[in-house]
C-alpha cells in the first residue's frame, strides 16, 4: 500500500512535465513541495530516469536506442537504393523529445536536465530540514549529478558546444542572462561533466544499502561503467578533432585518464568478469547474476512489458539493413590474423560456412548461419534471438512480445573502455600499454565461452592479440596505430547492432568510412559471397537488369548483372541494389557540419527576439 501511495504521488508530479524549455514554472508542479518528505519519495522519483538513461531494447515495437532496430546508421549496415542522408539543412525546430537516431542522442531540449535539476534542489531542502541523512544525501546528489553528466554529454556528442545548466531555473528569479545564455565551447562544459562524474564516483552507494533498493538499484559500479564510455568519447573528440582550443590536449589527457580510473573501479572489485558464450548475453530472460553484465532491464510477459528486438532477429522477419561486406572482412580470423594474410584454410573465402569456421566466434553467434533473402545483404543477423527460437511465429519470441532481458551495461564495454584508454595515453606518450594489458582486455573477450552450436558448427576461440607481434592489416589507415587499429576492430565485432559504431566514426573522425560513392569505402555497396543456388528467389524476369554480383575484390566496378540467361554466372559478391547509384546527401566527411547537429532556427529566433544570442552549431550558418 505504502508503494503505491508513493507512486500515486510520483505520478501527480511528473505527468504534466512533457516540456521543453528551462524556464518552466515551478509553480506548475501540483503540490510536488508536499512530496519531498523521505528518501523513498527521492527513490521513486529518480526512477523515472531509468528508461531514460538505460532504454535497453526499447518496448513494444519502439526503436529509441534499441540495438538492431534503432542503431542502423553506420558503416557496418547498407540498406537497398539510396543511403540515408546526413543532415544538410537546418530545421526551423529542433526542440522535441525523441531521439535522433543518425545522431544517436537527444535533440536541443533540457527538459531532463531541468527534471535533474529540480531533483538536486528538493534534496537541498530535504537535507537542511533534515529529512535526509548525510549518507543518503550524498547518495542522491551523486546519482542526480550523474545523470545531468550523462545528459549533458550525450548532448555535447551531438551539437558539441553546449549550454551547461547546474541550477534550477525560475523564470520570475533568476537572472535572463543565465536563462538565455550562449553555448559555451564543449571543453569548457565537458569540465563541468567531469566534475559532476568524479563527485558521483565518490558518493554513490557501492551496493544496496537502504531497504527499499532493488534490482533498479544504480551503483557506483554502474556510475563507473558509463563514466568510461563517456569520457572515452570525449577524450577522443578533444584529440582527433581541430579547432577545440590549445587545451584539447590536456583535456584529451584528463579524460582518458578519468575513463580509465573509472572502468579499473569496476575492474578490481572482483565483481565482474567475461562470463558464459556471447549469444546468451542477448537472449536470456534474467541476467540479474550474470557476472558479465553490471546492469541490465528486465522485461515481463506478466506485467506486459515487452519488446520486438528478439522478433526483428528471427529470421522470418525482413532486415532492411544488411550487415555489408565492409563489416564482414572486419572480423579477424581465429588465428589471429586479418583474412589477407590468414594462413587458416578458406580464409580468403566469403561464402557463410567458411567465415563460420574461419573467423572470430563472434560472427557465428552474430548472424544466420545461410544466405537468406530476408536481409538486403543475405547475411541476416540473428544476435538478439534464442538459438532455439529462431523461426517462430507465435508466442513470446514474435511480434512485440518478446521476455529476453536487455544488456544495457556490459563488462566487456569496460575493458574496451579501459584498454583503448590506456592505448590511446600510450600513442600520446604518457602511459605505457603493456601484454597484460591486453590480456586483462581484449585477450580475456577472445576467451569468452563457445556455446555447444558454435562448436558444433567447428568455431574455434580466437587466438590472443600480442603486441609485440601486432597483425599487418592492408586496410588500416595510415594515421591510426596498428594496435588502436586491432582495439577498433575488436571493438566493431563485439558491438555489432548496438550503440558504439557511428559515436565511434564520430569521436575518431572516421565518417569517411560511411562514403558509400567512393572506391575507397567500396566493400559498404556489397553483401555475402552467394551462389546461384542462393539466388533462386531472385533469378526471374522481374530481377533482370537489377540483379548483380561482383566476382573480384580488386575489380568492384566489374559486376556480373542478371540478364535472365546468364543465371550460371550469378556467384558472387552480393551487390546490394542501388547502394552505389547515388551519393549520400549532406555528406562532406572533412568538414564540422558532419560531426555537429544544428540547432532550430526557431530557438535561435527566440532568443534574439528576447535580446540575447544564441550561436549556430559550428560548420551551420544561418539559412
Amino acid at each position: 500500500m505504502k508503494k503505491i501511495i508513493y507512486i500515486a504521488l510520483l505520478l501527480v508530479l511528473v505527468l504534466p512535465g512533457c516540456h521543453d524549455d528551462l524556464d518552466r514554472d515551478p509553480r506548475n508542479e501540483v503540490h510536488e513541495k508536499d512530496y519531498w518528505r523521505e528518501e523513498a519519495h527521492v527513490r521513486y522519483y529518480a526512477n523515472k530516469f531509468l528508461p531514460k538513461f538505460f532504454p535497453g531494447y526499447s518496448t513494444g515495437y519502439g526503436t529509441e536506442y534499441a540495438p538492431l532496430k534503432g542503431y542502423y546508421f553506420n558503416d557496418d549496415v547498407t540498406v537497398d537504393g539510396k543511403q540515408a542522408n546526413f543532415e544538410d539543412k537546418i530545421p526551423s525546430s529542433r526542440s522535441g523529445t525523441a531521439w535522433m537516431p543518425s545522431y544517436t542522442g537527444p535533440q536541443w531540449n533540457f527538459e531532463t536536465v531541468r527534471e535533474i535539476n529540480l531533483m538536486l534542489s528538493r534534496l537541498e531542502e530535504m537535507y537542511e530540514e533534515r529529512l535526509l541523512t548525510e549518507e543518503a544525501y550524498r547518495h542522491w546528489v551523486g546519482i542526480g549529478r550523474f545523470y545531468r553528466g550523462l545528459q549533458t554529454s550525450k548532448m555535447v556528442c551531438v551539437f558539441g558546444d553546449m549550454i551547461y545548466v547546474d541550477q534550477l531555473i525560475d523564470p520570475y528569479t533568476t537572472d535572463p542572462a543565465i536563462v538565455y545564455q550562449d553555448r559555451k565551447p564543449r571543453g569548457e562544459v565537458m569540465d563541468k561533466v567531469y566534475e559532476d562524474f568524479k563527485y558521483a564516483m565518490g558518493n554513490v552507494r557501492t551496493s544496496s544499502s537502504y531497504e527499499d533498493m532493488d534490482d533498479n538499484n544504480v551503483s557506483r559500479y554502474v556510475v563507473a561503467s558509463f563514466i568510461s564510455r563517456a569520457m572515452l568519447i570525449e577524450g577522443s573528440f578533444q584529440k582527433y578533432h581541430s579547432g577545440l582550443g590549445t587545451e584539447a590536449p590536456a583535456r584529451a589527457e584528463k579524460y582518458f585518464k578519468f575513463a580509465m580510473e573509472a572502468a579499473d573501479y569496476v575492474m578490481s572489485s572482483d565483481k565482474y568478469q567475461i562470463s558464459g558464450d556471447y549469444r546468451s548475453l542477448f537472449t536470456s530472460t534474467d541476467l540479474k547474476s550474470h557476472r558479465e553484465v553490471i546492469y541490465s532491464r528486465t522485461y515481463s510477459s506478466t506485467l506486459s512489458i515487452t519488446h520486438s528486438v528478439a522478433s526483428a532477429s528471427n529470421t522470418l522477419e525482413g532486415q532492411a539493413y544488411g550487415a555489408n561486406l565492409s563489416l564482414i572482412k572486419s572480423y579477424i580470423c581465429t588465428d589471429g590474423k586479418p583474412w589477407q594474410n590468414s594462413a587458416m584454410t578458406d580464409a580468403k573465402k566469403f561464402d557463410i560456412t567458411s567465415l563460420i569456421k574461419t573467423r572470430d566466434s563472434r560472427f557465428e553467434a552474430t548472424f544466420q548461419n545461410k544466405a537468406t533473402d530476408k536481409s538486403v545483404s543475405y547475411l541476416y543477423g540473428t544476435k538478439f534471438c534464442p538459438r532455439d527460437r529462431m523461426g517462430q511465429t507465435s508466442g513470446d519470441w514474435s511480434g512485440s512480445l518478446n521476455p529476453s532481458a536487455a544488456p544495457v551495461m556490459r563488462y566487456s564495454e569496460v575493458l574496451l573502455n579501459w584498454v583503448e584508454a590506456k592505448a590511446e595515453l600510450a600513442d600520446m606518450g604518457i602511459l605505457p600499454l603493456t601484454q597484460s594489458d591486453l590480456d586483462i582486455s581484449v585477450n580475456a573477450i577472445r576467451n569468452r565461452d563457445l556455446a555447444k552450436e558454435a562448436i558444433d558448427a567447428g568455431v574455434q576461440k580466437t587466438s590472443p592479440l600480442v603486441l609485440a607481434s601486432l597483425p599487418t592489416d592492408p586496410d588500416r589507415d595510415a594515421d591510426v596505430p596498428s594496435i588502436l587499429w586491432e582495439i577498433r576492430r575488436e571493438r566493431r565485432m563485439e558491438f555489432v547492432y548496438e550503440h558504439s559504431r557511428i559515436i565511434d566514426l564520430r569521436r575518431w573522425r572516421k565518417l569517411e568510412y560511411m562514403d558509400n560513392y567512393n572506391d575507397k569505402h567500396k566493400t559498404y555497396r556489397l553483401g555475402l559471397w552467394v551462389t546461384k543456388t542462393e539466388l533462386a528467389s531472385k533469378l526471374s524476369q522481374s530481377y533482370i537488369g537489377k540483379l548483380s554480383v561482383v566476382k573480384d575484390l580488386a575489380n568492384i566496378n566489374a559486376k556480373t548483372v542478371y540478364d535472365g540467361t546468364n543465371e550460371n554466372d550469378m556467384t558472387g559478391f552480393y551487390v546490394i541494389y542501388g547502394a552505389d547509384a547515388n551519393p549520400r546527401d549532406g555528406f562532406d566527411p572533412s568538414h564540422d557540419r558532419a560531426y555537429n547537429a544544428p540547432i532550430g532556427e526557431n530557438d535561435i529566433n527566440e532568443y534574439a527576439r528576447r535580446g540575447y544570442k544564441l550561436t549556430q552549431s559550428k560548420g551551420w550558418s544561418s539559412q
